[in-house]
């Protein structure tokens, strides 16, 4: 089937001054050019979003969300993640997210012919009919992290023609509760996490 990686994020959980976080600070760390803001970004004392070509965060008193919107340039997504992760207080968690799509012919029957249970006795009088679709949840340790992968059906629409295409969505997510210092290691072995994703 064919793959395709269409976006990777860095969640940290804690607690956020969004307020420290203005341009200067991406600026002052050399994360984000000064011309590289878009229009779009938003400062606030409580919610700030800094958008530009490559990279979307948005930073809430509870969480920051840091997305490679190119999907291409993990590096520097992991380097503004770990800067954010080292100067804020009270941080509990990351994790670490992957979302790919697999394209194939007939989606609802390949996803009955890989993921159907056929012990089941509900699936079996109660999802049997053609239009039933089948996804798939497994989960295990990886280094210092639990990895859960959610593998279902999805619809698109294609921007193009407003056709339906089918495919696969697989979401693998790491979730790692650790010490600050302990994340920052994480972070630092970001593309062996992306490797594991790879080899699954």
């Amino acid at each position: 089937m064919k793959h395709e990686l269409i976006e990777s994020n860095i969640v940290i959980l804690g607690k956020f001054n969004s307020s420290k976080f203005d341009k200067l600070f991406f600026i002052k760390n050399k994360l984000i050019k000064e011309d590289s803001f878009l229009d779009s970004s938003i400062f606030t004392p409580d919610f700030c979003r800094i958008d530009t070509k490559e990279i979307l965060i948005n930073i809430r008193s509870s969480q920051a969300v840091i997305v490679d919107k190119l999907s291409s340039d993990k590096a520097n997504l992991n380097k503004i993640a770990k800067v954010m992760l080292l100067d804020e207080k009270n941080v509990t968690a990351i994790g670490l997210n992957f979302k790919y799509l697999f394209f194939a012919n007939d989606i609802l029957k390949h996803t009955k012919n890989v993921f159907f249970p056929t012990k089941s006795e509900i699936i079996n009088s109660e999802f049997s009919d053609d239009n039933s679709a089948f996804g798939f949840y497994a989960s295990k340790d990886f280094k210092n992290s639990r990895l859960k992968l959610d593998i279902k059906p999805v619809a698109l629409t294609n921007i193009k023609d407003d056709s339906e295409i089918e495919a696969l969505s697989f979401d693998f997510n790491y979730h790692i509760l650790n010490e600050k210092s302990k994340l920052a290691n994480t972070l630092d072995d970001y593309s062996s996490y992306l490797k594991e994703v790879e080899k699954i």
